[in-house]
């Protein structure tokens, strides 16, 4: 850049001015250009900059709250799941049972029937074992209630009852029963396992952890819209418009170099003007 003398005249006290206000709006083009934004920081607006803040925590916490949420549907999604599989294994105890009623019932199991009925048995187990999701496990944890954190307020929250299936219930009664078979059992233990009511203990079980999921959905959709209408809010904020912000850098480093030209045509002026007096 030329360096240009400069003679304190008023047109210079004037164009210096006019100068250095062009250069705080090219710092501050420039500013927005490479961040984006065009509240920066209280400087740029302390109050639409406070409020920028605030849609940020709130989005902030909001986040937080949909991760809790979403975590915690994958856990009763999970345990769904498992559910679904496990009514398709009983469906297969099922046949096993009819297939030993049409027979007589103090003959001895077929050792193939107790050979599926074992593996049966055991996918299930492994079923159970295997639903888990985050550290937890809706079919073979700790029973009792699960709270969700589903809003700001202390006492926004949803919670289930959770059940532990592998040690209670009517499907805890069957796999027992199938367990404690051995190469003396007979058709009458087969046609007496009571698949239904593990069935049914299950399909109950599943329909409220369902609910619970068809719940917390609910909750994630309505917070997702309100952080997309948060963002919205946030973004005309505090957006900057980079096609405007660069035509506005174009225009003023035109500016600045008349301001530049503009300095050193007063300085020659002035300069004119004293070498008449030498």
């Amino acid at each position: 850049m030329n360096m240009v003398s400069i003679n304190n005249t008023a047109a210079n006290s004037f164009v210096l001015a006019s100068l250095r206000q062009t250069n705080n709006d090219m710092t501050t083009a420039q500013t927005r250009i490479g961040t984006g934004l065009k509240i920066n920081g209280a400087s740029d607006g302390s109050a639409l900059w406070a409020t920028a803040q605030s849609i940020r925590a709130d989005i902030k916490t909001q986040d937080s709250l949909t991760s809790g949420i979403s975590i915690a549907k994958g856990k009763v999604d999970a345990a769904v799941a498992g559910i679904d599989q496990i009514t398709k294994l009983l469906d297969q105890v099922k046949e096993l049972k009819t297939t030993a009623a049409a027979g007589t019932g103090a003959t001895v199991l077929s050792a193939s029937t107790l050979s599926e009925l074992k593996s049966l048995n055991t996918q299930i187990a492994a079923v159970i074992a295997g639903s888990g999701f985050q550290s937890a496990n809706y079919l073979s944890g700790t029973a009792g209630p699960q709270s969700v954190k589903i809003g700001s307020d202390t006492l926004a929250t949803m919670s289930v009852a959770t059940l532990n299936v592998s040690t209670t219930g009517a499907l805890n009664t069957l796999t027992a029963a199938i367990t404690a078979m051995d190469g003396t059992s007979t058709n009458a233990a087969v046609v007496a396992l009571d698949v239904t009511a593990a069935t049914d203990f299950l399909t109950g079980y599943q329909t409220t952890l369902s609910s619970f999921s068809a719940g917390l959905e609910s909750q994630l959709d309505f917070l997702n819209t309100l952080n997309d209408i948060k963002s919205s809010a946030l973004s005309s904020i505090v957006d900057a418009d980079m096609e405007e912000e660069s035509a506005k850098l174009t225009a003023l480093q035109v500016k600045q170099q008349l301001a530049y030209q503009a300095l050193a045509i007063t300085n020659s002026s002035s300069q004119n003007i004293l070498r008449l007096f030498q």
